[in-house]
């Protein structure tokens, strides 16, 4: 992965590297040296191979979507850590945001080590996460018409004891 483009993110969810800051930060590695859990944003630039006998894809991302600057991405799983089924879950110009450990290969490969996961895709995020967002929305309206209905309830209840 070469290094093009002006770093950005600190590999937080909240403010996930861009594929320099992430070229960057696993170029400073040695070869036994990893960070784990980083969150990495980008658009995919190119596709090597989608495995569907292993479920992974290795494809590479960059800030603009083209080749030159791209970070490598090897081996990773679809959204949520699902297994890829067929070669057209991952296109090029694709937005994804994904969940990984950098690692420098050999002490001269930036990527993103095998097992990563794509969190969203063109801002779609895995049945299961839109779910969990779900089920809380839900929940935090069922609070909130709880809170608004209280004083009416406990009004009601002191009245009935006069």
């Amino acid at each position: 992965g070469g290094e093009t483009g002006t770093p950005k993110g600190d590999g937080t969810q909240a403010s996930p590297f861009n594929a320099a800051a992430a070229a960057k930060a696993a170029k400073a590695l040695d070869e036994s040296g990893k960070v784990e859990n980083v969150y990495i944003t980008g658009i995919v630039s190119s596709v090597k191979d989608v495995n569907t006998q292993y479920g992974n894809a290795t494809y590479a991302i960059s800030d603009d979507g083209k080749e030159a600057g791209q970070f490598s991405v090897f081996r990773g799983l679809y959204l949520d850590g699902a297994k890829f089924t067929s070669a057209d879950q991952i296109k090029v110009g694709q937005k994804v945001v994904i969940l990984g450990t950098l690692v420098n290969y050999k002490g001269n490969t930036p990527q993103v080590a095998q097992g990563s996961k794509i969190i969203s895709i063109d801002g779609q995020f895995s049945p299961a996460q839109t779910g969990r967002n779900w089920s809380l929305h839900k929940e935090v309206a069922s609070l909130h018409r709880l809170t608004t209905m209280a004083p009416t309830l406990l009004s009601a209840c002191t009245l009935k004891t006069h």
